[in-house]
């Protein structure tokens, strides 16, 4: 078995050497591939995390008249409590409204004076709402606009979420599609360089495999040689695709963290806790696409037995 595994790869080899060019566009063609293949990865894990992380903080903020009372609030919060969607409410009493809000506006000396000269708390009472997902927005606003408890309130705060996932929603489709749509492109466009090439070099074999039946070799011993040369040009594209994209990814981390800026990721963390996975995933996966497209490359010129 390891006698007839060493030949076929020293035969792979010795082809490998005789077609150069050939194995260099193929080479190429599987390592642009692999590139879109990353960034369709890239693409994906980041949207998904950032629009995850998005729908982790969705709150809705309903904001009380200054003169509602502690017990209607709290009726109104149990009524609230019980509307599908709704993780949890969390109340602030007027006076831990007010601090707060001089805790944000603590460097703001003018505004925090012009707050001591009023008479009293002019800010009522609030209660935020954490909602599972911007799935269940609609139904909410609705059911609060609709209950009898809504004359307490002065406004509601939830139109900025919905546009903000509105807006990374639509962003995120668009990115996949773009990204789903070249990674296919090229990968078809690879594979069909893969049994270009494969084609083209078992062609000039053509001789040596009819002679290699009539001695009464085995079909699975004619192929490997051919299987092995398209592995060696896949391991080598994988190879070239984990120096480029690790060093592209290097020196790509400033930028990443600025792209975002201000959103509840963490895109390098993100990328390093999937990429080792996907990079195993993604090894398997080329290899066995290659080793069957190479085998139907074959089913021409080899016979079963």
């Amino acid at each position: 078995m390891f006698t007839t595994l060493s030949r076929s790869f020293r035969a792979s080899m010795i082809d490998f050497k005789r077609n150069l060019r050939l194995s260099f566009f193929t080479i190429l063609f599987l390592l642009v591939a692999l590139f879109f293949v990353d960034a369709f990865f890239l693409a994906r894990v980041l949207t998904q995390t950032t629009i995850g992380a998005i729908e982790d903080r969705l709150d809705i903020t309903l904001y009380f008249k200054d003169d509602a009372k502690e017990p209607d609030i709290f009726s109104f919060r149990e009524e609230i409590q019980k509307l599908e969607g709704v993780k949890s409410v969390l109340y602030f009493s007027p006076d831990e409204v007010l601090q707060r809000f001089k805790d944000r506006h603590k460097a703001d000396a003018p505004l925090l004076a012009s707050l001591d000269l009023l008479e009293g708390n002019p800010l009522g009472a609030r209660l935020v709402l954490d909602v599972a997902s911007p799935l269940f927005f609609g139904v909410i606003k609705t059911r609060i606009i609709e209950n009898p408890s809504a004359s307490l309130l002065v406004n509601t705060d939830f139109t900025d979420n919905e546009s903000l996932i509105a807006r990374v929603s639509g962003f995120t489709r668009k990115v996949q599609q773009a990204t789903t749509i070249t990674a296919l492109f090229f990968i078809l466009m690879a594979l069909l360089a893969v049994y270009s090439t494969m084609s083209i070099i078992v062609s000039g074999h053509a001789v040596d495999i009819r002679v290699m039946h009539m001695v009464g070799a085995t079909p699975s011993f004619i192929r490997l040689p051919f299987v092995f040369l398209q592995m060696t040009y896949t391991l080598i594209a994988l190879f070239l695709n984990a120096i480029v994209a690790g060093s592209a990814f290097f020196f790509l981390r400033t930028t990443l963290d600025a792209f975002f800026f201000g959103l509840p990721v963490n895109p390098v963390s993100v990328i390093l806790s999937h990429v080792f996975l996907y990079s195993i995933w993604k090894v398997i996966g080329a290899l066995l696409l290659v080793a069957i497209i190479a085998m139907a490359a074959l089913r021409r010129y080899v016979r079963a037995t």
